[in-house]
């Protein structure tokens, strides 16, 4: 069960960091030359989870209404991922929580 705590943690810090890079690229957008973020996860060796990396790099804007439209998505997705790994917390918890009781 701990293993499902640990997974969702580091899927939590991944979609912290998604958040934060599109939050960043958002207010960015009227900057014609900025620096545009985006967060990798790659797998922990353990295969517990993902390890979140933040790059960037330094990109001339286009148009600014199809980059608002893809940040949103992004940021759209990221509240739905965040909110499956909560119920992974919780729904762990509980299962703790039973064992616990059963235990005594």
């Amino acid at each position: 069960m701990q293993i499902a705590l640990h997974t969702a943690a580091s899927g939590l810090r991944h979609a912290d960091g998604r958040q934060r890079a599109t939050a960043h690229n958002t207010a960015n957008l009227t900057t014609p030359e900025s620096v545009v973020l985006r967060t990798i996860g790659s797998e922990h060796a353990d295969g517990r989870g993902v390890e979140p990396h933040m790059e960037g790099r330094v990109e001339r804007r286009r148009g600014a209404s199809s980059a608002a439209v893809e940040y949103s998505v992004a940021q759209i997705s990221t509240l739905h991922s965040t909110g499956a790994l909560a119920n992974v917390v919780r729904t762990t918890d509980d299962m703790l929580g039973s064992l616990l009781d059963i235990l005594g």
